[in-house]
C-alpha cells in the first residue's frame, strides 16, 4: 500500500526511524510521520447513548430536590397522606374526630404509603445505575492511566453494590503489590487503595439509599406548628394592687374601697369549693398515692368552656397558676375553632386546623408561681414600735433542708407600707371559730441557735439580747439583719412572704401554730387546648414551657387577693358550711389529736396542704395583668415585656427533618447529588463509552499474557494485584498491557533494518549499546532483533499479493520469536496487530 510495511497502518502513536524499501509512485518517499494513528473509531450510536444516559443519570436529582425542598419546608397534606384537594373532613359537629372518616382515611393512607414505597425503590434503583456507571468510569480512569488498574478492581463496578464486597480480601489487597513484583511504587499504592475505600464507600452508599429516599418520600404522622401571630405586648401583672372591678365584675366600687369582699361570693366563693371539694374527695381515697410518691390531685376549675387547674415542678415545690384573662382568650380560641369545623363564621386565622387528625390550641401568656412550704411552730412576736413588729418562728425549715432554722419577718406599715397584716376566721360548726392571722412581709432573715457550730448560718453580729420580754431593742441594727443575702434554700423565702397563722389547739404542741407560706413569681408561659371532646372532655386546658424554677426575685403581692379569693372581709368569718372552712378545721382537729392513726394524720396533712394551696391558686389565678398591642419594634426576647403569641400544633401527616433517620436520608441523598454530579462531568469529559462486562471478559480472553503470571501459580490474590493499563485499539476494542511486569520500563524505539547477511531484514534498536533481544515489548539477553532463520524475530517476506511489492522485493512482516510461540503456530496466517505506547514498548 503505497509502498508501506503492510502492518504499519495499525500502529498507534508510533514513530518509526527509516522510511520503506519501496518509494510511492510518485516518486515522494512515505514514512509513519505522514499518517494519522491518532483517530479513534467510535460508533455515532454511542454518542446517542452517552447522551441519553448523562441526561437520564442526571434526571435524578430533580425528585431528589423535591423531596428535599418537601421536607425543609415541611409540607404536610394534612389528615391523610391522600387528599387531593387539601381538605379531608375528620371533625363532626360535636367537636371532636370522626371515627367513621379516620377509619377510612386510614385505609387510604394505606394505599399511598404503598404506592410510596414502590416509588423509593424506584429512584433506589435509579441510583445503582449511576453509581454502577460511576464506578466503572472512575476504574477506567486508573485503568487508562500510567499505572494501569489491579485485575482485582476490574469488575468492582460489577460487584460492589454486593455488602458482600466490604468483607472481600480482593478488594483490600489488590492495591498492595507481591514480593515478585518490581514495577509497583509507592503513590501508585495508595492510589489503588483509595479507590478500594471509593468502592466500599459506594457499596454503603448504594444500599443505605433505599432506605434514606424511603425516609424522606414517606410523610409521618408528627405534630406541626403553625406560624406564629402576634397578639400582644405584655406589660406587668397587677399583683402588688388591691383587686379592682376588672377582676372582680360582681363587687362595686363602694365594696372594693371597704374591703368587703364577701361581695365576690356568688363569682367565686362556689367555684372554690367546688375545686376544693373536688380534689379532697379523690385524695381521701387514695391515701396510698399520697404515701409512696406523695402526689396529690389538684382538681378542676372551670372558666369559660374550659377548665384548668394547678401545674407543678418535678423538681421544687412550685405550683403553676394559669390566668383567668388568659383562659378567657383561650376559650375564644376554642369557639373560634369550633365554628371552623362546622364551616360557621370564625377568625380567618383558623382555617385549615381542622386538617388534621388532633390539634392543640396555643396561646402565650402570664403564669403566677407559688413556692409554698408548710409546718408548725411556736410564734413570738416583739413590738419594734407602734408601727413595726417582728414575727419568729421558731421551727423554720424546708424538708430536703434536714435542720430547723429561727425566721423573723418583719411586719407593719413603719417597714413597708406593703408589709401588712389581717385576721379573718374559719366558722366551726362543732365550736369556736377558727382564727386565722395572714401577713405580707417584705423581709427576713435567718439564725441558728448554734453559735459557735460549723454549719451555723446567722446574720453578721446578730445578739439575742436584742429581743427581749415581747420587745425588740429598737436600738439593734435590724436594717443589716433583714438585708442578709441568704443561699437557698432561705432565699427563696427571704422576700415578699405571705404567712398565714392558724391558731388550732394541738394536744401534741399546745402553743404551736399550724403555719402556711407562699411567695408569688411571674413567668410567660404557653396556654395548650387540645379541643377533642373525645380526647379532652372536659376541656382541660394545660401549661407548657415552664421553667424548672422561677428566674425573677419573688414579687411583692397584695394580701387582698388572698380575702378576695375566700370572699371573706378583713376581721370577717368565712361561713361554717362552705367546703374551705369544713376541710381545714377538720384536717387540723385530726392533725391535733395525739391518738390518730399515721394514715389518718397523713390524710389529714393532705387536705390541709390542698386546701390552702388552693384557696392560693384561686387569688393567683385571678390577677389581671396589662398589655398593649404588638408593634414591628417588640421581641418576643425581652424579658420584662415579651411578644404574646398564639399558633396551633397540629397532628398532621409531614414531611421534615425532625428525627435522626430524616437526617441521616439528608446526608445520603446529598452524597448521592454529589456522585450524580461528578458522574456528569466525567461523561463529559471523557470520549470512552461504557464497556459491558461480557466486552471486558471477551478481551480479556483474547489477551496473550507476556510472562505476567509466570509463578503465581493459581493464588488468586496475586493474581489480583497484576496491574493493566487498557485501551482501545483501531477496531474500538479494548486492549489489556500488563504495567506490573519487571520489565515494564522500556523506551527503547525499535527502527526497521536489513542484515547484511543472507539478504535478511528485521528490526533492531536504535541504540543497540543498550538494547537487548527478547520478545515482543521486552529486553532479554539477545543481542538484537533477528530474522526467524534460527532465531525469533521480525522477518522479511516476499508478498505477491501487493501490487506494490515485486518479487524478490522484501515488506516487512511481524512475527513473534521462536521462544515465545505458541505450538501450532502459523507464521504465514494473519497475526494479532500490535502497537507501541509512549512507555511501553511493543505491546499486544
Amino acid at each position: 500500500m503505497d509502498g508501506q510495511y503492510h502492518q504499519l497502518k495499525d500502529f498507534q502513536n508510533v514513530t518509526v526511524g527509516v522510511t520503506a524499501i519501496n518509494p510511492s509512485p510518485q516518486g515522494t518517499p512515505v514514512t509513519a510521520e505522514s499518517q494519522n494513528y491518532k483517530k479513534k473509531w467510535v460508533p455515532s450510536r454511542y454518542h446517542i447513548y452517552k447522551t441519553i444516559s448523562t441526561f437520564f443519570g442526571l434526571l435524578w436529582i430533580a425528585p431528589i430536590t423535591l423531596l428535599l425542598v418537601f421536607n425543609f419546608m415541611q409540607y404536610s397534606p394534612g389528615a391523610s397522606v391522600w387528599c387531593p384537594q387539601g381538605k379531608c373532613a375528620v371533625w363532626n359537629y360535636t367537636g371532636g374526630v370522626d371515627i367513621a372518616n379516620a377509619y377510612r382515611l386510614d385505609r387510604n393512607d394505606h394505599d399511598a404509603l404503598g404506592a410510596l414505597q414502590f416509588g423509593a425503590k424506584a429512584l433506589e434503583v435509579w441510583f445503582v445505575f449511576v453509581a454502577t456507571s460511576l464506578v466503572y468510569h472512575v476504574a477506567m480512569i486508573y485503568a487508562r492511566g500510567s499505572s494501569g488498574l489491579p485485575l482485582g478492581h476490574l469488575m468492582t463496578y460489577v460487584e460492589y453494590s454486593d455488602l458482600r464486597c466490604l468483607f472481600d480480601p480482593i478488594l483490600w489487597r489488590s492495591p498492595f503489590p507481591h514480593k515478585k513484583m518490581t514495577g509497583g511504587h509507592r503513590g501508585a499504592t495508595i492510589k489503588f487503595f483509595l479507590f478500594s475505600l471509593f468502592a466500599a464507600f459506594m457499596c454503603i452508599l448504594a444500599n443505605l439509599m433505599g432506605p434514606a429516599v424511603a425516609v424522606l418520600l414517606l410523610p409521618q404522622l408528627q405534630w406541626q406548628d403553625t406560624s406564629m401571630i402576634p397578639i400582644s405586648t405584655f406589660q406587668s401583672m397587677a399583683i402588688m394592687e388591691a383587686p379592682t372591678l376588672s377582676a372582680l365584675p360582681g363587687c362595686s366600687d363602694a365594696d372594693l374601697q371597704a374591703r368587703n369582699y364577701s361581695c365576690t361570693t356568688s363569682d367565686t366563693a362556689e367555684a372554690l369549693d367546688s375545686w376544693i371539694g373536688s380534689a379532697n374527695s379523690f385524695n381521701s381515697h387514695n391515701y396510698n398515692l399520697l404515701e409512696s410518691v406523695g402526689y396529690l390531685y389538684g382538681g378542676l376549675s372551670p372558666e369559660g368552656t374550659v377548665t384548668f387547674s394547678v401545674n407543678g415542678s418535678s423538681d421544687v415545690l412550685v405550683f403553676w397558676v394559669p390566668n383567668r384573662q388568659v383562659l378567657q382568650d383561650v376559650t375564644s380560641d376554642h369557639n373560634n375553632f369550633f365554628n371552623t369545623t362546622l364551616q360557621l363564621p370564625a377568625d380567618p386565622s383558623f382555617a385549615g386546623y381542622d386538617n388534621a387528625l388532633g390539634v392543640s390550641l396555643q396561646r402565650q401568656g402570664p403564669v403566677i408561681g407559688m413556692d409554698m412550704n408548710w409546718y408548725w411552730s411556736n410564734v413570738d412576736v416583739y413590738d419594734v414600735d407602734s408601727t413595726r413588729q417582728i414575727r419568729c418562728y421558731e421551727s423554720w425549715s424546708l424538708a430536703f433542708t434536714g435542720k430547723n432554722y429561727t425566721k423573723c419577718s418583719r411586719v407593719g406599715e413603719g417597714w413597708n407600707p406593703a408589709s401588712e397584716g389581717t385576721e379573718f376566721f374559719l366558722g366551726n360548726s362543732f365550736g369556736n371559730p377558727t382564727s386565722a392571722v395572714m401577713y405580707s412581709s417584705d423581709k427576713s432573715f435567718f439564725f441558728t441557735s448554734d453559735w459557735n457550730s460549723a454549719s451555723a448560718y446567722n446574720p453578721a453580729n446578730f445578739a439575742t439580747s436584742c429581743f427581749g420580754n415581747g420587745t425588740a431593742d429598737p436600738d439593734c441594727d435590724w436594717g443589716a439583719y433583714f438585708d442578709t443575702s441568704w443561699m437557698a434554700p432561705m432565699s427563696n423565702f427571704s422576700s415578699n412572704t405571705i404567712t398565714f397563722e392558724f391558731d388550732a389547739p394541738n394536744a401534741k404542741f399546745p402553743q404551736w401554730r399550724y403555719i402556711m407560706e407562699v411567695v408569688m413569681y411571674t413567668e410567660i408561659a404557653s396556654y395548650a387546648l387540645d379541643p377533642s371532646e373525645s380526647n379532652n372532655p372536659m376541656y382541660t386546658v394545660q401549661l407548657d414551657n415552664l421553667p424548672d424554677f422561677p428566674m425573677g426575685p419573688p414579687m411583692q403581692t397584695s394580701i387582698d387577693w388572698m380575702l378576695a379569693a375566700l370572699s371573706v372581709s378583713p376581721n370577717g368569718t368565712i361561713p361554717a358550711a362552705r367546703k374551705v372552712a369544713t376541710d381545714l378545721n377538720a384536717a387540723m382537729e385530726v392533725m391535733a389529736d395525739a391518738s390518730s392513726s399515721d394514715i389518718d394524720s397523713l390524710l389529714a396533712v393532705g387536705v390541709f396542704v390542698m386546701t390552702t394551696m388552693i384557696w392560693s391558686a384561686q387569688a393567683m389565678s385571678m390577677v389581671p395583668y396589662s398589655f398593649s398591642p404588638p408593634t414591628a419594634s417588640d421581641s418576643s426576647v425581652d424579658s420584662t415585656h415579651p411578644l404574646l403569641q398564639r399558633n396551633a400544633r397540629l397532628y398532621v401527616w409531614a414531611y421534615g427533618f425532625g428525627t435522626r433517620t430524616s437526617y441521616l436520608g439528608l446526608a445520603c441523598t446529598s452524597l448521592g447529588i454529589i456522585c450524580v454530579l461528578i458522574r456528569t462531568a466525567i461523561l463529559l469529559a471523557t470520549s470512552h463509552r461504557q464497556r459491558t462486562a461480557v466486552e471486558l471478559v471477551v478481551s480479556a480472553m483474547e489477551h496473550r499474557p507476556s510472562g505476567e503470571f509466570e509463578g503465581l501459580g493459581d493464588n488468586e490474590e496475586k493474581q489480583a494485584k497484576m496491574r493493566f493499563h487498557v485501551d482501545e485499539d483501531s477496531e474500538g476494542k479494548i486492549r489489556f498491557h500488563p504495567r506490573t511486569h519487571p520489565y515494564e520500563n522500556m523506551h527503547t524505539p525499535l527502527v526497521p533494518h536489513r542484515q547484511s547477511q543472507g539478504g535478511q531484514s528485521g528490526f533492531s534498536p536504535r541504540d543497540s549499546q543498550s538494547a537487548q533481544g527478547g520478545y515482543f515489548g521486552h529486553r532479554g539477553s539477545q543481542g538484537a532483533w533477528s530474522t526467524h532463520s534460527g532465531q525469533s524475530g521480525f522477518s522479511p517476506r516476499s508478498d505477491p499479493g501487493n501490487p506494490g511489492v515485486s518479487p524478490g522485493e522484501s515488506q516487512h512482516s511481524f512475527i513473534p520469536m521462536a521462544s515465545a510461540v505458541q505450538p501450532g503456530y502459523n507464521p504465514v496466517a494473519p497475526q494479532p496487530s500490535y502497537s507501541y505506547g509512549h512507555d511501553l514498548g511493543l505491546r499486544w
